[in-house]
């Protein structure tokens, strides 16, 4: 495992990253009624996307500083629940897990750029009156995390991203391929019905010499309360924009100084580099 730019265990950077900042700013006031989220819904206004979470906190009575927890593309709010969950770790920080917009559990949109996935976490924040937060992003997470960092510097304290940096990544090239298989099995089912049963034998056989997780990772896409083939994950959103979201703007930049990129051996395109320098300035 690789970490930039500070040669750490990860122990290390977790006591770091996480370490306690005074508060500052109160977040903007927003009508609860309006936020509250009961249903997955499909959004025509960006501003109506709510989403569903997980919260881990020690039952002690003790309010910790916030974390915010961002999953990777095509995952979900149970993603990163064994970290989340960790006793080390919530001795520390209260965990919120966001699934975030398009994914399983949570409103869609079939709009997105980093910029609004930010707003939606921070409405997020905002309903949960987390004042300034921690933030940590796994791939597609992690340029979310990014973005709050350089849009949001009054709210956000400190940011780790796993697998995820500046600048142009391949790190999705596995799940845009299970994207396109989702859009080629939702053109049969369009074009003379597929059922759910039938697509998820298709599925098998197409991945049966590749890994169970590529398997298992569609077959959860799967709305199982349907008869045809329907996708709980709002692909749509994604398709033909594989270059955006594989890219993180350096033209943005932030002031933040704490935070830390890990990447792990299958990511070598993850370190950070003369891009993540031009964004980060005083790392």
């Amino acid at each position: 495992m690789s970490v930039m730019p500070h040669m750490q265990s990860s122990g290390e950077i977790v006591d770091s990253v996480l370490r306690e900042i005074l508060s500052a700013k109160q977040p903007s006031e927003v009508e609860k009624s309006k936020y509250e989220f009961t249903t997955k819904t499909h959004r025509d206004m960006n501003e109506d996307v709510r989403l569903d979470h997980f919260k881990f906190a020690k039952e002690d009575g003790t309010e910790r500083k916030p974390m915010l927890v961002l999953h990777g593309l095509l995952a979900n709010k149970f993603s990163l629940r064994r970290f989340a969950s960790n006793e080390k770790l919530l001795e520390k920080r209260d965990c919120y897990l966001p699934d975030m917009r398009n994914g399983i559990f949570s409103d869609s949109h079939d709009e997105w750029t980093y910029d609004l996935y930010a707003e939606d976490v921070l409405r997020f924040a905002d309903w949960h009156g987390l004042e300034k937060f921690d933030v940590l992003g796994h791939s597609l997470g992690g340029r979310v995390a990014m973005t709050l960092a350089c849009n949001y510097p009054d709210r956000t304290d400190g940011v780790i991203c796993l697998d995820s940096r500046p600048g142009n990544s391949v790190c999705e090239k596995d799940m845009y391929d299970l994207m396109r298989w989702m859009g080629q099995l939702e053109d049969i089912r369009n074009l003379r019905g597929l059922t759910k049963e039938d697509a998820t034998k298709m599925i098998e056989e197409k991945f049966a010499d590749s890994t169970n997780q590529s398997t298992a990772i569609l077959i959860k896409q799967i709305n199982q309360d349907k008869e045809q083939l329907e996708w709980l994950y709002n692909a749509k959103a994604f398709f033909n924009k594989e270059d955006d979201v594989s890219y993180f703007d350096t033209d943005q930049t932030s002031e933040l100084k704490t935070i830390y990129h890990i990447a792990g051996e299958d990511s070598p395109d993850q370190v950070p580099n003369e891009e993540y320098f031009q964004v980060f300035k005083n790392q």
